[in-house]
């Protein structure tokens, strides 16, 4: 199958959460829509920092919700709360950079 050159300026990735519970990790999820870079520009933001990329690639998610189940709505107040979490902020970068460089072979 050739590779087709697409001109898409955002796409969907899941983003794995792992959040502790009763001394373990229970997993939870949620889509990211993510705006595709360069490889410059993926290079340029690690270096700048964390919170740079994710200002820079993170523009929504679906399936985000509250202790009620209601859908948080993306918005940039949220996005930098959500971003201080280190869990949230570990599943976000992994699924990201899983995105741009392919999973890690396992051997």
């Amino acid at each position: 199958m050739p590779f087709k050159v697409r001109k898409v300026s955002s796409y969907e990735w899941p983003v794995k959460v792992e959040v502790p519970e009763k001394g373990r990790f229970k997993e939870e999820t949620f889509t990211a829509i993510f705006r595709k870079v360069s490889r410059s520009q993926f290079n340029s933001l690690i270096e700048e920092g964390d919170e740079a990329l994710v200002d820079h690639i993170l523009l929504g998610w679906k399936g985000v919700v509250d202790d009620d189940g209601d859908e948080i709505e993306f918005c940039d107040s949220v996005k930098a709360e959500l971003v201080d979490d280190p869990l949230f902020l570990r599943g976000l970068i992994t699924a990201f950079s899983d995105s741009v460089l392919g999973a890690q072979v396992k051997n």
